[in-house]
């Protein structure tokens, strides 16, 4: 491999503390929020992307609340996290599940907000959008970090480090032995995730019990979902073979469905949407209004359809409040404007 080389430098120092976590998804929150319950003690929580709550805000379930006899097993601040989201209608009750042992449903957007309030309250330092390039090693032992953002390269000294990457990247630079992949060196591959609203789940799950010689799930039996508020299904082989037939190339064996949080009636505070040029539609726009927004932000870059769409919303009882043009692209004719409803 073809090498350069990279000259020694000085780098500032941005910060001390006394707790470093480098990570800031479900771990790496409970980690900062315990440590600064101690009195005195200066911590700061470091994430490479621009929000907290790491694979919670992904749509993912949490799992094992509840043990195999149904008893909760989880409990101090992992239980309160979750028992504060509930309390705001962003999360349901722990639901015991013969695959996953238990399941619990959150809400991404409101895991996010609640994530940052506790962090305010405990006065854990957040820094976000830095990546940890490299440990400060002295004497066989972690330092501090180095990090990488649109400053530079800064380093961040601490009296203790807590690696809450997910991937163990601060113990392998630390030097820390790291196996990779399966006998083969194969890794799991990446899973696409989305999220869809305005999908009947009531229907779904009465198609998955009524029809299992179509709807194959893996381990659990059809008519375990007819019932459920909140599931997960896994499976779908039979539909991936036949779309292989069909012609599609689907590199995966079978796919994972998740109802849960559109049976707690979703509400929100405030909307923003961002529709392409042609506007939105009033599918969308009938979905945004059953969430009983405060406020609806309308960004626009196209006159024509932001009429067509305001006028939608103000025949559903909301009223411009404002309209504000921004010139974010000044070589060309086009401007976007962003209309704010209440």
């Amino acid at each position: 491999m073809k090498t350069i080389h990279e000259e020694a430098r000085d780098i500032p120092v941005r910060d001390e503390v006394d707790v470093l976590v480098v990570g800031a998804g479900p771990a790496g929150i409970m980690a900062a929020q315990s440590a600064a319950l101690v009195k005195g003690t200066k911590v700061m929580l470091l994430d490479s992307r621009g929000y907290l709550g790491g694979n919670m805000t992904i749509g993912l379930p949490l799992l094992g609340f509840l043990g195999r006899k149904g008893n909760e097993i989880i409990k101090g601040l992992p239980l309160r996290f979750v028992e504060r989201l509930r309390e705001r209608g962003q999360a349901t009750h722990h639901r015991a599940c013969p695959l996953h042992v238990s399941l619990t449903m959150v809400d991404p957007e409101g895991t996010k907000r609640l994530a940052w309030e506790i962090m305010e309250e405990c006065g854990v330092k957040v820094l976000l959008y830095v990546f940890a390039a490299d440990v400060i090693m002295e004497n066989g032992k972690c330092k501090g970090v180095v990090i990488e953002s649109k400053k530079g390269r800064e380093a961040i000294l601490a009296k203790s480090v807590v690696d809450c990457t997910g991937d163990g990247d601060i113990l392998y630079r630390c030097g820390a032995e790291m196996l990779y992949g399966n006998d083969e060196g194969i890794a799991q591959p990446p899973t696409l995730m989305f999220s869809m609203r305005g999908v009947d789940s009531r229907r779904l799950r009465d198609a998955v019990a009524d029809h299992p010689d179509i709807y194959d799930i893996d381990y659990i039996p059809n008519e375990f979902f007819r019932p459920m508020d909140n599931c997960t299904f896994v499976g779908f082989r039979n539909q991936i073979r036949q779309a292989r037939e069909a012609g599609y190339r689907l590199p995966v064996e079978r796919t994972i469905f998740m109802t849960g949080m559109a049976e707690q009636k979703e509400s929100a505070d405030v909307v923003l949407m961002d529709p392409p040029r042609s506007g939105s539609d009033e599918a969308f726009m009938s979905s945004v209004i059953a969430l009983s927004p405060k406020r609806v932000v309308y960004i626009s870059c196209n006159p024509e359809t932001l009429a067509r769409d305001l006028k939608y919303f103000t025949s559903h009882g909301y009223r411009a409040e404002g309209a504000w043009p921004f010139d974010m692209f000044p070589m060309t004719e086009e401007i976007e404007t962003v209309v704010g409803l209440r």
